[in-house]
């Protein structure tokens, strides 16, 4: 019996020791999202004429509101024209563009602008209509 009370003792001993010894674990809320996990393609132009064209877009993984857009221009290396994008469904976002020049290789890329971050998609080209 004197060893079951010594037991006993030392349960409520290492227990209270335990206890004390815990510290307190402030919650941290760590972000589900990362600006590093958007994924901006540029999609193909459609309804492409002599002088204007639709460039089309898609975002994936973000969050919060954003700013899409195209720019575009000729030759590739002079994307310089800028165009606010209308924003679809599942992260899709298109632009019409105008005031073309007929049978003309044009270059675009969609961006898309979350404060001070930035992304944009690939490269891409159409020619217009003669």
């Amino acid at each position: 019996m004197k060893i079951l009370k010594i037991t006993v003792k030392n349960l409520i001993l290492i227990s209270l020791l335990l206890i004390m010894s815990c510290e307190k674990q402030e919650e941290t809320t760590e972000p589900t999202w990362s600006w590093n996990d958007v994924y901006v393609r540029t999609l193909t132009a459609t309804d492409i004429g002599s002088s204007s064209a639709t460039l089309n877009g898609q975002v994936t993984d973000i969050q919060g509101d954003y700013t899409a857009g195209f720019s575009y221009g000729r030759p590739e290396s002079m994307l310089l024209n800028a165009k606010t994008a209308h924003k679809d469904s599942d992260g899709k976002f298109h632009a019409n563009i105008s005031g073309l020049q007929s049978n003309v290789r044009y270059y675009f890329r969609a961006y898309v602008v979350n404060g001070n971050n930035y992304e944009d998609g690939n490269t891409k080209s159409f020619l217009t209509s003669k």
